[in-house]
């Protein structure tokens, strides 16, 4: 329990260059010019974890940036998120492994993508969702170049001011799974 507060850079920064696993779990976090919450693993970690599920978190260019390049998964659990550009950034990269996104403890509001989730390995991208929304870019941006890409937003509304609601790439081999309720937006397309 408890709330870190900033007006700097980051509201938390995390950088493993290690061997081990990284998790990180808080519960409020409020400021951060560039960041909410940071965290970096390098290519010779393994398992990345955030979860700042437990509270809300507020910050400016990027609520939460996950970016993970180590041999094992990466999983990104948010509750309420509100940025003024993106509301939750999670790469995946490196030889294997899966990038999770889940944000259905809360929800995520963004002047920019609200979610923008990434895979350049041979595994998985699943990014669940409540609501989400973005006021001048896509509500859910998901990439993936692996063996799935599964996005389902079922528990909530997706709404954006931007070209796309939800805008979905798979560049892999594998299958494309995606499940929606109501979708709001998108002056291209809704989906």
């Amino acid at each position: 329990e408890g709330t870190v507060s900033t007006g700097g850079t980051h509201g938390i920064q995390v950088v493993n260059t290690g061997t081990g696993n990284s998790s990180v779990r808080t519960a409020d976090v409020v400021g951060g010019e560039i960041a909410g919450v940071l965290v970096f693993t390098g290519d010779t970690t393994i398992n990345s974890e955030v979860d700042t599920s437990e509270g809300f978190l507020t910050a400016g260019a990027t609520g939460v940036n996950h970016i993970a390049i180590g041999q094992g998964d990466a999983t990104t659990k948010t509750g309420i998120v509100s940025a003024e550009g993106r509301g939750v950034r999670a790469v995946k990269l490196g030889a294997t492994g899966d990038n999770t996104v889940d944000t259905t403890t809360g929800s995520v509001r963004a002047g920019d993508d609200g979610i923008d989730a990434r895979l350049q390995t041979d595994g998985a991208l699943r990014v669940t969702t409540a609501n989400v929304t973005s006021q001048n870019g896509r509500g859910i941006f998901a990439e993936g170049a692996g063996s799935e890409v599964s996005l389902d937003t079922s528990a909530g509304v997706v709404t954006a001011g931007g070209a796309y609601a939800i805008e979905v790439d798979n560049i892999g081999s594998g299958a494309t799974s995606l499940r929606t309720a109501n979708v709001e937006g998108g002056s291209s397309a809704g989906v």
